[in-house]
This record gives structure tokens, sequence and C-alpha cells, in this order.
């Protein structure tokens, strides 16, 4: 490991960071890896030129390049952020720990779960930490659900279901449908395994088996085009989960509601909401006007937080995203294990290994190195 101070003290120096890849996603990267206060972005990357260049101006990095060698070498970067498509994150994750660095990979971590094991093996055996932008695992919507199940609001988890609605008349839907070669058709989920890893994320958090009895089927919303909705039911020892992901229904956004034996939670992360019902043991004539009541109460409690947040100017988009990468980079500061464990990253490979054997001809675009390895 490489030798810094403790967080906190005036010694500490900033986490030379990386990152490869200047697609959209990496001005959230640039952006949230500089207000974490623990991080200084010394270079980009992409093998287009233009894209590395204009990454640069706009965020006012010193070191732009086309070639992630060179970048490497010349910069010798603590923590390298992978932005790239699915298909390159196993070679360039083991390129940065050969150099030295930690990484961080966006979402989805990998092809499969072969790949995925094959890419923590090697992050151990280099002694670095590796992280997934899991980072709705870190936004107040799923840290306040995290609390309340944890102080005991609705007893023992039973079961979580989850909605996501997708608009593919959006930016992202309308160039993926448009465009016969996206890289996101290539993938051997398609378009879910690019869009379902956050939802997944949840689910084995809740449902913590290894090896889970999975099931799951997709179809098209047209004859003849993208397979773009999805059923699965994901069954533990203890817990079991239901995801749905529709294109024909709206407003698009995640939805969540956790069952336990004494109440359930529901969650709106577009609107930073949470919601609980439990048992209140009152007549039936009383409930009808209880659980309005404790309603109101709870998006009175929302609203009041999302105010004070807008107010501290701490109400945005990837406020989830910052808060992984200061605990990314806290754990590479002092040696400690990764916010996202290794073991989490595996079993949301194996989900989306599922799903992508659910579609019909997911296995004729799976890698035969991949094909070794698939958990079924």
């Amino acid at each position: 490991m490489k030798n810094f101070r403790g967080i906190g003290t005036s010694e500490t120096r900033p986490l030379r960071v990386a990152v490869v890849g200047c697609g959209q996603i990496a001005d959230a990267h640039v952006r949230e890896a500089r207000r974490t206060g623990l991080a200084q972005v010394v270079a980009v990357c992409d093998r287009e030129p233009d894209l590395a260049r204009q990454a640069a101006a706009r965020w006012g990095v010193s070191g732009e390049y086309d070639d992630v060698a060179r970048m490497l070498r010349e910069e010798a970067p603590d923590v390298v952020h992978i932005a790239t498509p699915p298909a390159t994150h196993r070679e360039l994750l083991l390129r940065s720990l050969h150099a030295g660095a930690h990484v961080y990979v966006e979402k989805p971590f990998a092809l499969t779960r072969h790949e995925s094991d094959d890419m923590l093996a090697a992050a151990e055996s280099a002694r670095r930490l590796v992280c997934v932008g899991h980072d709705r695992l870190f936004e107040p919507t799923w840290v306040d659900l995290q609390q309340r199940i944890a102080a005991g609001a609705i007893g023992q988890v039973a079961h979580v279901e989850i909605t996501q609605l997708y608009d593919l008349t959006g930016p992202f839907g309308r160039m993926l449908v448009n465009e016969p070669h996206h890289w996101v058709r290539e993938l051997p989920g398609g378009l879910f395994h690019n869009t379902l890893p956050h939802a997944l994320s949840a689910v084995a958090e809740l449902v913590t088996d290894p090896e889970p009895a999975v099931s799951a089927v997709t179809w098209p919303t047209e004859p003849g085009g993208i397979h773009s909705n999805l059923q699965m039911l994901v069954r533990g020892s203890h817990t079991t989960a239901s995801v749905t992901f529709l294109t024909t229904a709206g407003p698009p956004g995640t939805y969540m509601r956790i069952h336990g034996s004494a109440g359930w939670l529901e969650s709106d992360y577009e609107a930073r909401t949470v919601d609980c019902r439990s048992g209140s043991g009152l007549p039936s004539l009383l409930v009808k006007f209880a659980v309005p009541l404790r309603h109101t109460r709870e998006m009175g409690g929302a609203l009041a937080r999302n105010v004070r947040r807008f107010a501290g100017a701490d109400l945005h988009y990837f406020a989830g995203m910052q808060a992984l990468f200061r605990a990314f980079y806290a754990a590479v500061l002092e040696s400690a294990p990764p916010p996202i464990a290794p073991d989490h990253i595996r079993r949301v490979a194996g989900l989306l290994d599922h799903v992508a054997m659910a579609e019909g001809d997911a296995s004729a675009r799976l890698p035969a190195r991949a094909l070794q390895g698939l958990h079924l």
C-alpha cells in the first residue's frame, strides 16, 4: 500500500485520481470526486482524443490522454475511475492494478459473474481496493430505509418489491433504440444489464444468499423491438424479492416497498420520500384516520428534509455518488475495507447472469470465456 496520513490531519494529501472514459458520466465523476475534499483529479483519458481534450478543458484538468498505459506511467494515480463501456472494464482494471492504483468501476462491474470473480481475485492479489458504482446504496433515501430497518420499524424483512419505470423516449433511450450497434445492445443482458444494477444492488443487500433461486422473463414493447420489459423473482432462504422493469408506464423512476413481519416501508427515489406503515392494533375504523395522518406526517418530514438540503446546496442528483466516492477514498487512505464488499459485487453479478439468460438470444452474445463460468 502507498503511505497516506490519516484523514483529518493537516498532513493529509489529496488522492491523485484519474478518470478513464470521457462520456457523459465522466463529468459527474470529476465533479463529485472534487467535492469529497479528499481527491485531486490529475488526468482524464479517452481513446478519442477530442473527448479527452474537451473534458480536460471543461474541468481544468492538466493531464489529458488517449493512451491508458501512458497515463498510468506518467501520472501514477492513486485511484483510477473506469467510466467506459462494460466490455472494457476487466482489461482496464487489470492495467490499473498492475500500475499500483486502487480502482472504482462504473456499473455494471463486469459482463458476467465469472468475470467479476476474476477481477476481484486480481484486486485481492494486488492488495488494492476495488469499488463498484452502486451509488444508490449511499443516497439519502436508501440510508433512511436501512436505518429504519435496523431500528426494527418493520420487524424482520420478508420481501422487497422494486418497480423501475424507464423512458425509452428520453435522450439515452432514443439513442439506444435508433443505433443498432450501440454498445448497450452488445451486453449479455442488453438494456437491463446497464439499467438494473442499482435495483439489483438493493436486492443483494436484503437477499444475502450467495446463490438464491431466480426466475426472470423479458419481452419487447413492440414486436421485433429490443427487449425492454422484465419481471424477475428472487427467492432466498429468509427473504424474497421481485423486480419489475417497464417502458410502458410512467412517470420514470424507481419505487420500492420493503415488507417486514410488522409492517412495510415504501420509497420513491426521485422524490426522496420514505413512508412507513406498521401495525397499530387500532380498531378498523380508527385505522382509516391513523394511517392517512401518519402518511401526512411522513411526507411533511420528507418535504422539510428536502428543503433543508436545498437550502444547504445538498439536494443534487449525484448525492449518492459523492458519498460513495468519499467512503471509498477514506477506505484507501485508512487501509480499511471497501465500502461495498466483494461478496455484494458477486451477488449482483450473479443476478445479472440470470437476467442475461432470460433473453432468448442472450447466450449468443456472451463471450465464450464468460459462458464457461456462468452460474445458473
